[in-house]
């Protein structure tokens, strides 16, 4: 048997080869995309929390603030808001161009889909707060100022709508 008989199939192997080890790469570096995303998001978070609280501090330092509604709203929609909006940075930096049926749906779809979902249902406890339509029997113990609320309901719209696949995940 010749040499370049057995050499031939290892040449027409090569073009195949050279693509598993791209996709392999291209695999890598999503997954260490994602892991830097995911705890970028959970440092905003908590930086988060401490922005407010800071500030919590100096605004009202002449008395003492309980951590309230109002408190727990603001957070737990800021936290929120910057949790999705990394979440759907990460997606469109890692692959912008993957339609909803790749993997990566699938791999964030979950998480991104639960948190869509609580913003709907905390999006009404927010509305009242940025028309000023507060009923009586509500007890919001901090005052939202304008920049957080405009803020929050800024990073609101643009998780709706800073991908295109995002109805997907309200959908199913």
């Amino acid at each position: 048997m010749k040499l370049t008989t057995l050499l031939l199939p290892l040449a027409l192997l090569r073009p195949a080869l050279a693509d598993g080890l791209a996709i392999e790469a291209d695999l890598n570096a999503t997954r260490d995309a994602m892991v830097k995303y995911r705890d970028e998001r959970e440092r905003a978070g908590w930086e988060l929390v401490t922005r407010f609280e800071q500030a919590n501090k100096s605004v009202f330092a002449s008395e003492p603030l309980e951590q309230g509604a109002g408190t727990r709203l603001l957070n737990a929609l800021g936290a929120l808001a910057d949790s999705t909006n990394v979440t759907m940075q990460a997606i469109i930096a890692v692959r912008p161009e993957w339609p909803v049926n790749m993997p990566m749906h699938f791999l964030v779809g979950t998480q991104l889909k639960r948190q869509v979902y609580a913003f709907i249902d905390m999006k009404d406890a927010l509305l009242p707060l940025l028309f000023g339509e507060r009923e009586e029997s509500e007890e919001f113990d901090v005052p939202l100022d304008t920049s957080s609320v405009s803020r929050i309901a800024d990073s609101y719209y643009q998780a709706m709508e800073a991908y295109p696949y995002t109805a997907t995940f309200i959908d199913h």
